[in-house]
């Protein structure tokens, strides 16, 4: 894999994290959803895309 790959893969992690600490812990779910946020901006996308580029695997990096 490449390191490209690896920070979509971080991204969904924990934007999948956040969803199911839900219920568990929200503070824990708010956190890694900021999280997400914040890694998937630095390539240039929101965690939904990431999902989508990961998912289809049409991933090309948009670094800034």
């Amino acid at each position: 894999m490449t390191e490209a790959k690896d920070d979509l893969i971080r991204t969904v992690a924990l934007a999948c994290l956040s969803y199911e600490y839900e219920t568990i812990d929200q503070e824990i779910a708010d956190r890694a959803w900021e999280l997400a946020i914040d890694h998937a901006a630095r390539q240039g996308l929101t965690p939904i895309e990431a999902q989508t580029q990961l998912w289809e695997g049409n991933w090309s990096p948009r670094r800034h």
